[in-house]
This record gives structure tokens, C-alpha cells and sequence, in this order.
């Protein structure tokens, strides 16, 4: 098991590492993979297809162990269920929905559904999200005569979800927010190029549209609910990061800040501090202050030479994940003491998403793939 350090590698130290890994564990990944894929595919016949796992680079983890892999289509969105059962991988093609086994990775059940099987817009799948008190799914198209799908399905799990009802959306683009549970969809559309306005609707209701709640400068690059799902941060390409919080009436703003660089990436930690990632490798920690403008400064980090490309909650170990166009998959306390959990040589990081407690970890690989990890017992106690 490799040793990581808190700050950033050197070169040598890293290349170092990839060869020994490389030369010595080749062999024992390429038997893994192949293992792994000839299972899945006679238990499923998947349709997520793209790379060939042989091609996805073994992930090096200190805290964590490689549980399962799933190929698909590039640039997927992951959500996972509270309870770490449930895996929904989302491309615009297909809904993967996965049924993790405790015991090994070939005993999980994998199941796809075709976008153009339930959508017949010009685009297809672009969010899911798992409800909270119910089997239950919800998942989102984008393009004009977009609408959100609900999905259920009984135990013991026979097949994917079914669909049980939609509401149409009107025009919804790729970038779209669900609060935790699915109660509300936040989506934004481009006003030529100077701002961005922003919606925020519940998913309950006969059909989702609603009067611009609020816009900001440039075009929006980050889409966040808190864990309650009152209080929606948003960012921009220019830096601006915005939290506002939701009444039934109206969005209030409570935070305003100016970054100096493009905002990428967004989450909440435990007590609604903001953590914002930028296209130049920063995390930045922000919590309310007296004014909507004058926001606390926990902490501002610079964890990487790229872009933080996604960060979700960490679970019971408090902070954040940080995931980055290097492949790696860093912890950030509410201190803003950083540890590296995780690398995948060669990959771009596109999306994280964990459990309820942060001991089941899936990984979205830009160029396609996502990787299912399961907490260490010994790292859990």
C-alpha cells in the first residue's frame, strides 16, 4: 500500500512510484481487469460501454481499496445512495444503475437504460439523484422538451428501476443541480454571454418552470445545494461565487465573493462552509459573515497545478473531496489540512460522489469509466 504525503509530490518522487507500480503490479491488474470484465458481462450483457477496462490504470490508495469497475461513456455524473448500496451512472446516452455486492465486485448487478428508450429529444440523460426516503431515482434530460423521471424499484432488486411518472421541464441544459433527495432542481440558461440566470424549482409540481430567481455575471460553471437543500451556492467562470438562500417565496443572497480565478467545482461542508474549487487549482473555504458581502475567509489553498475538476462531502470524516484533472482525489479538512486519498495515473477526474458515512467512494473518469472504493476497515475505525 503506497504512502502518500499531504503536500504535492516532487516529479522524481512521483515517476519513481508510477514505474515501480507499474512493473510491479502489470500483470496482476491486466488478470483483474479481464477477471472483472468477463463476469459483468455475462451477468448484465452492459450496454456502458466505451474503454476497455484494461485501459483504466489501477487506482493507488491509502485509505481506500479498488472495489469495482465500470466502463462507460466519457464525461459521466455519479450519484450514490445514502446508504452506499446504489450507484447511478449518468451519461447522455445511457442511466447505469448498479446494485454493489459486499462480497466481490463480479456479484454486483448492472443495469442500462437507453435514454432514447424513455426521451425523444435531441439530447439525452444529464443529472440523477437518489431519493431519501424511498427507492427512488430521479434523473434529468437536457435539451428542449426536457423532463425529470421518477424511478423506483422493490427489493430484492430483479431489474433496473421503472419509470412511474415525469414532470415535463421546459429547456434544460446540462448544468443542473438536484437538492439532496430530489425535492428541488436548480438549472440556469445563458443570456448571451454576459449573465446567467438562475431557477431553483420544486420537482413535485405539474410542470417545472419558474420567473428567474436571481442572475449573475458570466457564464455558470458550478451548481451546489447544501445537505439540507435551503441554501444553493452557485459559480461562475469569472470567479464570482454566490450562496442564496430559499424561502418558498423567493432566494435571498447571503454570500458574495469575488475569486480570482474561474470557479469549477462546489460543495458544503458539515456546518454550510463553502468550499469552491478554480480553474487554477485553489480551494477556497468560505462561511457567512456580518454581511452578504463581507464573507469569513477560512482558509485559501493551492492543491494543484490544474483545475479542481469536482468536490463532493466527505461523510463522517468532515471537509471535502477534491477531485483534479491530475487524477487524484484529495481530502481537505474544515482546517484545510490536506491528504491525498487517491491516484489514477494518466486521468482527468469528472465527478465524486460518496455515501452518507464517505466509506463508499465512486470516481467518474472524464475520458470514461467510473471506479467503485470501499473504505479500508482498519481507515473506518
Amino acid at each position: 500500500m503506497p504512502e502518500f504525503k499531504d503536500s504535492p509530490d516532487s516529479e522524481q518522487n512521483r515517476d519513481g512510484r508510477e514505474k515501480a507500480s507499474n512493473t510491479n503490479n502489470g500483470q496482476e491488474i491486466k488478470g483483474y481487469f479481464q477477471q472483472f470484465r468477463d463476469a459483468a458481462l455475462e451477468l448484465q450483457g452492459l450496454a456502458l460501454r466505451y474503454r476497455d477496462p484494461h485501459e483504466i490504470p489501477s487506482a493507488e490508495s491509502q485509505d481506500f481499496q479498488e472495489h469495482l469497475v465500470v466502463t462507460c461513456a466519457y464525461d459521466p455524473r455519479i450519484a450514490v445512495s445514502d446508504n452506499g448500496r446504489y450507484v447511478a451512472i449518468v451519461t447522455e446516452d445511457t442511466l447505469g444503475f448498479v446494485n454493489l455486492s459486499n462480497d466481490s465486485p463480479s456479484a454486483s448487478k448492472m443495469f442500462t437504460v437507453h435514454a432514447k428508450d424513455v426521451h425523444n429529444g435531441i439530447r439525452g440523460f444529464a443529472q440523477a439523484c437518489f431519493a431519501k426516503t424511498w427507492n427512488g431515482l430521479f434523473v434529468t434530460t437536457a435539451a428542449a422538451q426536457s423532463k425529470v423521471y421518477r424511478m423506483a424499484w422493490s427489493e430484492p432488486l430483479q431489474g433496473p428501476p421503472q419509470m412511474i411518472g415525469d414532470t415535463p421541464a421546459g429547456h434544460l441544459n446540462a448544468l443542473q443541480a438536484f437538492s439532496p433527495g430530489g425535492d428541488r432542481i436548480a438549472y440556469c440558461h445563458f443570456d448571451q454571454g454576459r449573465e446567467t440566470s438562475v431557477m431553483i424549482c420544486p420537482t413535485n409540481i405539474d410542470y417545472i418552470w419558474a420567473p428567474a430567481a436571481f442572475k449573475i455575471l458570466g457564464s455558470l460553471q458550478a451548481l451546489q445545494f447544501n445537505e439540507q437543500g435551503n441554501r444553493l451556492a452557485v459559480g461562475g467562470d469569472r470567479g464570482h461565487l454566490q450562496v442564496y438562500t430559499i424561502t418558498s417565496a423567493r432566494s435571498v443572497a447571503t454570500m458574495s465573493s469575488k475569486l480570482n480565478h474561474g470557479v469549477t467545482a462546489l460543495a458544503f461542508g458539515c456546518d454550510d462552509t463553502v468550499y469552491a474549487g478554480t480553474a487554477m487549482g485553489q480551494v477556497v473555504a468560505l462561511r457567512a459573515g456580518e454581511t452578504a458581502y463581507s464573507p469569513m475567509e477560512v482558509f485559501n489553498k493551492q492543491v494543484t497545478e490544474e483545475s479542481i475538476t469536482a468536490i463532493c462531502r466527505a461523510g463522517h470524516s468532515g471537509g471535502v473531496l477534491v477531485g483534479t484533472a491530475q487524477g487524484k482525489v484529495l481530502h481537505i479538512d474544515h482546517q484545510g489540512s490536506i491528504k491525498t486519498l487517491v491516484r489514477i495515473p494518466y486521468e482527468n477526474i469528472n465527478s465524486l460522489a460518496t455515501d452518507a458515512t464517505g466509506d463508499t467512494l465512486v470516481i467518474g473518469l472524464y475520458l470514461g469509466g467510473a471506479l467503485v472504493l470501499k473504505r479500508n476497515s482498519e481507515s473506518a475505525q
